[in-house]
């Protein structure tokens, strides 16, 4: 059964990265959901501009968008060399919590992936403006962050520390239950309290164990000097 599932992921990657390597241009707007948006943004080497939008409002931006790659297949845009792409806030909260988009909004949201950082895009929206941002205006947006851990990483987190703790110490397994709807509500903070308390818990725990390495050997001193 593992070597079944093992394999069938290997063929979605390699159909993935397959597909994302056959394309030339920025033509068509490209689906991205909770499970292949990971996946997608790793499989290839071409920066991605994704628009976040809430199809239960409204189509009128994924419309726009679609209508975006149809001009980018003007010869005049041949060197363009990024991806569209299209996230539906109302079907995806994972993507939505782990970027921290409002929801529900009436205004859709632009992100630009070059690398491991993202840029929030605030431009006017039209075709040459978003060309030149793609291609080197983002340089200029002093506010890029990294890209936020994804949430599967951070359940994978709280599962091992939980499973370390165990139920029995309620207080500790309350305390990573309240990191982790913190992480929800406001990630920067969460992640950071995620990590500090890590930190914290190795420290307590190599504190512990000098203290009580010491124990055994001063008694065993004593019981040579009697």
């Amino acid at each position: 059964m593992i070597s079944l599932l093992n394999s069938r992921t290997t063929i979605v990657r390699l159909a993935i990265i397959l597909f994302f390597a056959a394309i030339n241009t920025t033509a068509v707007v490209y689906t991205l959901t909770d499970g292949n948006f990971e996946i997608s943004r790793k499989s290839t080497d071409k920066n991605l501009l994704i628009l976040f939008h809430d199809s239960s409002r409204s189509n009128r931006a994924l419309m726009m968008w679609k209508s975006l790659g149809e001009e980018l297949e003007d010869d005049l845009y041949s060197d363009v060399d990024f991806l569209l792409g299209g996230v539906d806030l109302s079907k995806n909260r994972g993507l939505r919590l782990r970027f921290g988009i409002p929801y529900p909004s009436d205004s859709s949201t632009i992100l630009y992936f070059v690398g491991n950082n993202m840029h929030v895009y605030k431009g006017q929206g039209n075709i040459d403006d978003l060309v030149d941002y793609a291609i080197n205006g983002y340089e200029l947006d002093l506010e890029n962050t990294e890209i936020p851990v994804s949430l599967d990483t951070i359940d994978q987190i709280v599962k091992t520390l939980k499973s370390a703790i165990g139920q029995d110490n309620r207080f500790a397994f309350s305390f990573i239950d309240d990191l982790e709807n913190i992480y929800r509500l406001r990630k920067n903070a969460g992640a950071g309290l995620l990590i500090l308390g890590v930190a914290l818990g190795i420290c307590l725990c190599l504190i512990f164990d000098i203290i009580f390495r010491k124990e055994p050997s001063t008694q065993s001193n004593k019981f040579k000097r009697e």
